[in-house]
């Protein structure tokens, strides 16, 4: 079971996995991708499982207690969309660096950096993909709703529920918003 501890907090992969499973080389700094895999985890993963089921992963895996459907969501669901989207968010970290002058781009003698249209490129096949595993977690947790009691549990004061929407993007529809009576509408 995974069970990595980065600056005391508890993460469903490590730096290892994304060297194993992703194609980053290893040659990467573990200390750049460790803050990507917390942020992803706290901004992506709990939100869609929710406080109380995300607190509950937490403490499995803590305690290397996790039973057969809570493995199965981590191993097979989780731990895909958490990779997905440390590689959207760390292609940008791994070609700049903020330094105390300035933001820089780094450079190799045995390679050229990608310029941000590139990035931007790959961010978005890799931002397709986080958001289908990221779904995926959804419809699992879905699929097999009397297995996760804990996804509906708004008992806790602070508590993050649920999302059901996972895609990020829209549509420009045209015209100016504006709010009109709690009504959200458009004008041409």
């Amino acid at each position: 079971m995974i069970l990595h501890r980065m600056a005391n907090y508890i993460t469903f992969i490590d730096t290892e996995y994304l060297f194993d499973e992703c194609g980053f080389d290893k040659n990467i700094d573990p200390k750049i991708l460790e803050p990507i895999i917390i942020k992803v985890q706290d901004v992506f993963i709990e939100p869609v499982l929710g406080t109380t089921l995300f607190q509950k992963l937490m403490d499995d895996v803590a305690t290397d207690t996790l039973a057969n459907q809570y493995k199965t969501l981590l191993e097979d669901y989780i731990m895909k969309a958490m990779a997905s989207w440390v590689e959207v968010y760390s292609k940008t970290k791994l070609n700049y660096r903020p330094t105390n002058k300035n933001v820089a781009k780094k450079s190799s003698e045995y390679s050229q950096a990608s310029d941000m249209e590139e990035i931007d490129s790959l961010k978005a096949e890799d931002r397709h993909f986080a958001e289908t595993y990221t779904s995926r977690i959804t419809k699992y947790i879905h699929d097999n709703i009397t297995l996760f009691p804990e996804h509906y549990d708004y008992s806790h004061l602070v508590t993050v529920p649920p999302i059901n929407n996972h895609f990020i993007g829209g549509m420009y529809i045209g015209g100016k918003r504006y709010w009109d009576n709690n009504d959200l509408r458009y004008v041409r």
